[in-house]
């Protein structure tokens, strides 16, 4: 028979094997669109993580270093969608594209089920 204290100990050591991921939504860039909705299968792997709060703080972070860049000016914009060969506006469109998907981002620990589904 196992002891209250060995389940306890068991858990607490199963509990220590979990980190956390920081993951982004895919987006269709063509379109425009952040897909929200999207199996977390399928959502881009950015970071990972000891504990949940490290996770939060890292994504609170990169939310404000993307939204710190500001819309692109129209010369900035034209500048860089030329130099990448992009149809015009592309670049404004990928930094609002951006900013969405780290605001929609989250923190999943390691072994949720839905990473698997």
């Amino acid at each position: 028979m196992i002891t209250p204290i060995l389940k306890s100990r068991r858990h607490a050591a199963a509990l220590a094997l979990v980190g956390w991921y920081l993951m982004f939504p895919p987006a269709n860039f063509r379109e425009g669109k952040v897909l929200h909705l999207a199996p977390l299968k399928y959502w881009e792997l950015v970071s990972s993580f000891d504990t949940a709060a490290q996770c939060n703080d890292y994504r609170a972070s990169d939310i404000r270093e993307i939204a710190k860049l500001g819309p692109i000016d129209d010369q900035g914009a034209a500048s860089v969608d030329k130099a990448m060969k992009w149809p015009s506006g592309t670049s404004r469109k990928n930094r609002s594209i951006g900013l969405e998907r780290a605001s929609a981002s989250l923190c999943i620990a390691t072994d949720d089920p839905r990473l698997k589904n």
